[in-house]
């Protein structure tokens, strides 16, 4: 292969990100210090839709920190990015945009929308290579459902391919009931964390359920039950799939 041709690939590449960068730095400068109308105008200029735009315009700069705007390692040959909008409030919904870079500059391409109830904690982190060469997004904390007494919390994970965002994994992240009649109260949580390595990138789920009194529906002295499993990628079913659960102790 020609040495200019792999100059002319580096100086795009270069290019390309430099310009990821320069617009999220644009990007976030405004939403930090600008005017509520000209962060409306700089969500709605890459295809934020106008009320979601509306929603974001009075900002505060301390919840600046929480947005994220990320170019990504995608499947197809145009530059993507994700940019994630927080919660606002607890009934209030997190966003999830895949932009891309076209003749026109970055613009939305799909989007997913997450339900902020009860904790107002839904949060993004990227993981590497759990598709080989392929940025995923993790999405914590996404309110699955919900009702009196009841709540239930769960971990998506997309793949940005060819301008979609694709769901690889779906799996309960945690889940409380008060106990309604005679049915007694539960609360289970598990702690999913990406696991690196040479050759590709894991989620260890950890589950913990502790025991629960009776009368208050809080954790007990009783115990916990503690389980294991891994999420990994199967190139067959394309999707993650888990290992089955092992103990890891046992209730005292």
């Amino acid at each position: 292969m020609p040495i200019w041709f792999l100059l002319v690939v580096l100086v795009l590449t270069v290019r390309a990100r430099l310009g990821c960068t320069t617009f999220r730095k644009k990007l976030i400068s405004i939403l930090w210090s600008g005017k509520p109308d000209e962060k409306a105008a700089a969500l709605r200029s890459i295809g934020v839709p106008d009320e979601v735009a509306q929603k974001y315009k009075d900002l505060m700069a301390s919840m600046t920190s929480e947005i994220l705007w990320q170019r990504l390692r995608a499947s197809g040959p145009v530059e993507e990015a994700g940019l994630f909008l927080p919660c606002l409030d607890v009934s209030d919904v997190a966003y999830l945009f895949l932009v891309d870079h076209t003749i026109s500059g970055w613009k939305v391409q799909d989007d997913r929308s997450l339900d902020c109830h009860s904790k107002c904690g839904v949060s993004v982190e990227l993981a590497a290579n759990i598709i080989p060469g392929i940025d995923s997004i993790l999405l914590h904390m996404d309110c699955d459902s919900h009702s009196p007494g009841y709540v239930e919390h769960h971990l998506h994970v997309f793949d940005p391919a060819h301008g979609k965002l694709r769901e690889i994994l779906n799996t309960e992240e945690s889940v409380f009931s008060s106990g309604w009649g005679e049915e007694s109260g539960r609360l289970r949580r598990s702690v999913l964390v990406p696991i690196t390595s040479a050759s590709d990138t894991t989620i260890e789920q950890t589950q913990i359920t502790p025991s629960l009194d009776q009368q208050t529906d809080q954790p007990s002295s009783a115990g916990q039950d503690v389980r294991r499993s891994t999420w990994v990628w199967s190139s067959t079913k394309h999707r993650m799939m888990p290992t089955p659960f092992h103990q890891l102790n046992s209730r005292p």
